[in-house]
């Protein structure tokens, strides 16, 4: 606070000589006698009558006359005649002045701001205190409202001035307006709801509920007023969308003052009512107690209120009307209700509608295993899925089966004893879920994916995690089946799930680990775990020899005798007759073992493409390896085109060549050139098919193509891609490593550019005129049956909503992740946008809501009133038309777009669409611009 202290007259300006700091308008003082006067020039203008003078301030010089202070201006005419005791030159507008021993404050016309009442002012950047003594008050600089100077403190909360009276009772004022008095306890931060303009206060010890325009909604008669937090409930006296309710107890906590057997616990004899927002109530009856479920799947907490009264438990619905409950519990999960019932558990919709009933039905809790004792952690609900467990039977002879809520029936076999589920997303976009039953004492696991009828039975014992294989669209899970002692590998693929092989010993690579302990400086130990390998593939063990299954499923014969750790990430040393080679974990592709010692591989960057080759320094000859098995003699760098007889082909600088020069292309080629890394080549064959080399002349892409040429097509991390032609008109794209990720079947494909024209990691295709979208590692998002496609929401080119149009206005949209593609597909109409968690749909009147991350429908709702919440204001709709409201309910701008939507980034605009034409809107004053002039 930048405090200016203008009380002490005594030593400001008022005596001694005066100081010329900078003439106004080239005035000089100057002293004749004992008066002062002014030159202009060297010329006398202003008379030396004065008994002081001042520089010239806001055109005003402060002068003395007869022993009065007053102001005169440039001519020397009085602007503000001399009748202060004491003053001060202008400091901006005013001017500290004083009268009969007080200080007060004016403006240029000589008129009091403040009038002369005070001992002291002093000043921020936003306000001017006066004090009166010890006690102060304070006035706004830009509105001018004034406190007056009768408190010990004074503190500002938003618009609230909370001010403490000597008494210790407090005066709250609400922009200068006083609007409670004699309030006995500060207002915390909690308690005042700047957007709902609402205070809980206390007066002669009781709480109430203030609101700053329509006073006491709530009357000071309670022991203690709380707010429960419910997002998105609508008030049915104003049909305003509210963030929250009012709990009102009759009595505060209390502790017991002559039980001599207190435990110091306290005790609490009460009872509570509940209060909408606008202080209207909820329900007639006093409850007991009550109790308040915040999940965190659920956007309206106050669909989780549970009250007794007497014997007799209530619960509240959707709309916070209170109805007595026949159940002994009721739990709300995503849009639906499990009401707990002395004999059945009912699953309801959210009206509170039957939809099934099981003897026992919960939410997916997951169970968590200490990997070094076996025993069971804490069970945690797995949050924001469709999924239940439902038993049937008694306890010694429950059953349990997983129940799909969208489906609305049982999805995986019934088990015997009790469930457990972890949730799991592959690269595919699918969910999985690994399941777990305490039935026998070893614990038995099997699993199953979401979207598909086939799922492991139970009789597994240990599951590793899932291994991604992006390439071929599938990954592994291995599980130890404990009727056959053997370990299960199973393939997920899109649309099943086969199982590969069962094998004595069979391990993801996460799975293969070296353990270890340290201890810190007070000798305490910690247990660590480090996997040895740092790329995803199976290891088999099957008669005491080893096997691997590569990332894209090529698999080896159980033949080697050892596998060891490989410092680059993407291969391992294979050993076989005390020889040594390589296996590549992503492709499968082997090195036969054939070298006395283990291979290391070394990587070299040509800017966008990592190249991988192994040095090989043997006695009698020296040469490298390809990370697939080739041999050649020079690195990319040396490596160079050669005109060859009846062709072309590769060479190697014979300064740079380790032995003569070397042609390392078997060729020659009709055509052979550079691509758009160091290390591809474009080639084409005698039978003019063009296919693709790398620089050690092995093939990478078949000749099987009419032509290829590199696309105008760059993904970061990927470098440039080729377009791939087969026919005249048939077109794909391979990566820059000669990898086919869009298969020639298209007639057009483009770079995916986002709502700002950013390019995407993905490709639009087209395909008899119609359009979808694949991912850069060849994966579909959308089908190519659309009229149109466009990324309509993007976060950091880390999610985005893809949509597609069809003529029947409906829309498919689809949520697109780098690192899980192709999650949850929603097949819905009209225009959509994206806020915060939530995808909103207009279709033909109806407004839906769904779920960003789990796909589910949240609510759906007429146009004719509807609100969405944004951070500074609210977009409605009224009548199918679209506007923006403030949190009051006042309307910013009127109900006139046919769509509106938030500005990502800009909180105070909201793009709206009239008639076709996109405008930006600043909701405060409703100004508007079109895209060109924005």
């Amino acid at each position: 606070m930048r405090l200016i202290i203008l009380a002490l007259f005594g030593s400001f300006c008022l005596t001694g000589k005066a100081q010329v700091i900078k003439p106004f308008e080239s005035f000089k003082i100057f002293k004749s006698g004992d008066k002062y006067g002014y030159q202009l020039k060297g010329q006398e203008v202003i008379p030396a009558r004065y008994s002081y003078a001042t520089q010239f301030s806001k055109g005003l010089a402060l002068v003395k006359l007869d022993e009065k202070w007053g102001y005169i201006d440039s001519s020397g005419n009085w602007s503000i005649t001399p009748r202060f005791d004491m003053a001060q030159p202008f400091n901006g507008e005013y001017a500290i002045v004083s009268k009969y021993g007080k200080i007060g404050m004016i403006d240029q016309k000589g008129d009091f701001v403040i009038k002369a009442a005070y001992s002291n002012i002093t000043e921020d950047w936003n306000n001017y205190y006066v004090w009166d003594g010890e006690l102060q008050g304070v006035q706004d600089k830009k509105s001018g409202h004034l406190i007056p100077a009768k408190y010990d403190q004074i503190r500002f909360q938003s618009k609230l001035t909370i001010a403490r009276m000597p008494n210790s009772l407090y005066d709250i004022y609400y922009e200068g307006r006083k609007i409670i008095s004699n309030v006995d306890r500060d207002i915390p931060y909690r308690d005042f709801h700047r957007l709902e303009r609402t205070v809980i206060a206390s007066q002669n010890g009781k709480y109430g509920v203030f609101h700053l325009t329509d006073g006491w909604i709530i009357p000071t008669k309670y022991g203690k007023i709380e707010r429960i937090s419910t997002p998105d409930y609508t008030d049915p006296h104003t049909s305003k969308n509210m963030d929250y309710i009012f709990v009102a107890h009759s009595a505060d906590y209390i502790r017991p003052e002559d039980d001599p057997f207190w435990d110091g616990e306290t005790e609490m004899t009460d009872t509570v009512r509940f209060f909408y927002s606008g202080g209207q109530a909820i329900s007639e009856i006093s409850f007991d107690r009550y109790e308040v479920r915040e999940q965190t799947d659920e956007g309206n907490f106050a669909g989780f209120i549970t009250a007794w009264k007497g014997n007799k438990r209530y619960t509240s619905n959707q709309n916070l009307d209170f109805e007595e409950s026949r159940f002994l519990n009721i739990i709300s999960h995503l849009s639906w209700y499990i009401g707990e019932g002395s004999d059945k558990t009912i699953i309801m919709n959210r009206y509170k509608f039957p939809i099934d009933s099981f003897d026992l039905a919960m939410p997916l809790k997951e169970l968590y295993l200490d990997p070094e004792t076996g025993e069971l952690w804490d069970e945690e609900m797995i949050v924001g899925e469709p999924f239940l467990i439902v038993h049937k039977g008694k306890q010694e002879n429950r059953k349990s089966a997983i129940y799909d809520l969208v489906l609305q029936e049982v999805v995986s076999p019934w088990f015997e004893g009790k469930l457990w589920a972890s949730r799991e997303i592959n690269s595919l976009g699918q969910i999985s879920y690994v399941y777990d039953t305490d039935k026998s004492e070893e614990g038995n696991k099997g699993f199953f994916v979401q979207g598909m009828e086939v799922g492991t039975p139970i009789q597994y014992q240990l599951f590793a995690d899932d291994q991604t294989l992006p390439n071929n669209g599938r990954f592994y899970r291995v599980m130890h089946n404990s009727k056959t002692n053997k370990d299960d590998v199973f393939m997920i693929g899109l649309k099943e799930i086969a199982q590969v092989g069962s094998y004595d010993k069979a391990y993801t690579s996460t799975q293969v680990s070296k353990d270890s302990i340290t201890y810190d400086e007070f000798g305490e130990p910690t247990f660590n775990r480090t996997n040895l390998f740092k790329r995803d593939f199976v290891i088999i063990q099957d008669k005491g020899k080893y096997a691997l299954i590569s990332q894209q499923g090529q698999r080896t014969m159980a033949i080697y005798d050892t596998i060891i750790q490989n410092t680059h990430k993407e291969f391992v040393n294979i050993k076989r007759d005390g020889k040594y080679g390589l296996f590549h974990v992503v492709s499968g592709k082997t090195i036969v073992p054939a070298y006395d010692q283990t291979l290391e591989v070394e990587t070299t960057i040509d800017g966008s493409v990592r190249i991988d080759v192994v040095p090989i320094n043997l006695e009698n000859e020296s040469y490298y390896l390809t990370s697939e098995g080739s041999k050649f003699l020079c690195g990319y760098e040396d490596v160079y085109v050669e005109k060859l007889k009846g062709g072309y082909g590769l060479a190697c600088n014979t300064e740079k060549a380790i032995n003569d020069q070397f042609i390392q292309a078997e060729g020659p080629y009709k055509n052979l050139k550079l691509g758009n890394s160091l290390n591809i080549y474009l080639a084409q064959d005698k039978k003019k098919k063009w296919g693709m080399i790398d620089y050690t002349g092995e093939i990478v892409l078949p000749f099987n193509y009419k032509r290829i040429e590199e696309a105008n097509i760059e993904i970061y991390e990927m470098g440039r891609f080729y377009s791939v032609y087969q026919g005249k008109k048939k077109v794909g794209l391979a990566n820059s490593k000669g990898q086919l990720v869009v298969f020639p079947e298209y007639e057009q494909v483009e770079q995916l550019k986002n709502e700002w024209g950013d390019p995407m990691p993905a490709f639009v295709v087209k395909k008899n005129k119609k359009y979808g979208v694949i991912d850069y590692q060849g994966h579909g998002i959308l089908p190519a049956e659309f009229e149109k496609v466009e990324c309509t929401y993007s976060d950091n080119l880390k999610a985005s909503l893809i949509t597609g149009y069809k003529s029947d206005d409906l829309i498919y949209a689809r949520k697109f992740n780098l690192e899980t593609p192709n999650i949850y597909l929603f097949p819905l109409k009209g225009y959509s946008f994206v806020r915060g968690e939530s995808a909103f749909i207009l279709n033909h009147g109806i407004i839906e809501e769904y779920d960003f991350n789990t796909g589910l429908l949240l609510r759906r709702q007429s146009t004719e009133k509807f609100e969405i919440k944004g951070e500074m204001f609210n977009i409605f709709v009224e009548k199918g038309k679209f506007g923006a409201i403030n949190k009051d309910g006042k309307v910013l701008v009127p109900a006139i777009y046919d769509f509106a939507e938030f500005f990502d980034g800009r909180e105070e605009v909201m793009i709206g669409f009239e008639k076709g034409v996109k405008y930006y809107i600043y909701v405060e004053d409703n100004k508007r611009y079109t895209e060109q002039e924005w």
